[in-house]
């Protein structure tokens, strides 16, 4: 699975519910059929970090991705 990091226009953090959004309606339209989990980092300004997955995956393959998205961009 190759992994796609979407970048966002500076400033583009405010315009995030709308890609979310989006990227739902792609989900419940069939668009991503091999879909099997999502992780997102949710970075703030003080260096704080939060990690939500969904889907059915082992915490190994949730490492696994973020380190092949960080490795192996688009």
């Amino acid at each position: 699975m190759p992994a796609e990091i979407v970048s966002l226009d500076r400033g583009a953090y405010r315009d995030i519910p709308r890609q979310l959004r989006e990227l739902a309606d792609e989900i419940e339209h069939g668009e991503h059929a091999d879909l099997r989990f999502i992780v997102a980092v949710l970075a703030s300004a003080d260096t704080q970090c939060s990690v939500r997955a969904w889907g059915d995956y082992t915490i190994w393959e949730g490492f696994g991705a973020l380190a092949r998205a960080l490795t192996h961009p688009g």
